[in-house]
């Protein structure tokens, strides 16, 4: 019995890996420097460097989050994180 969760805890380690990704504007193209990416399943978070780019351990059907000042949040597959690019916020 104790070995099934084990099983399964190594089974969804492995499954993991790292999603990378680059952070832009979708008004200017321009990097977004600072954006949060969190893991929504964990929490965990990672930030963007000054060129917009992250990397965050992450199973491909994992949903992140991305935030920034300035910018709406978005929320989206950590597969199809490879270009993120974030609406300005109007307000």
């Amino acid at each position: 019995m104790l070995l099934m969760p084990l099983l399964l805890i190594s089974a969804l380690l492995r499954a993991q890996s790292n999603q990378s990704g680059l952070v832009r504007s979708a008004e200017t193209g321009q990097p977004v420097t600072g954006a949060t990416v969190t893991l929504v399943r964990t929490g965990k978070a990672v930030v963007s460097d000054a060129g917009g780019a992250f990397v965050i351990a992450a199973a491909p059907d994992d949903s992140i989050k991305v935030s920034a000042v300035g910018f709406l949040p978005l929320t989206v597959k950590a597969a199809e994180a490879a270009s993120i690019m974030m609406p300005i916020d109007p307000r």
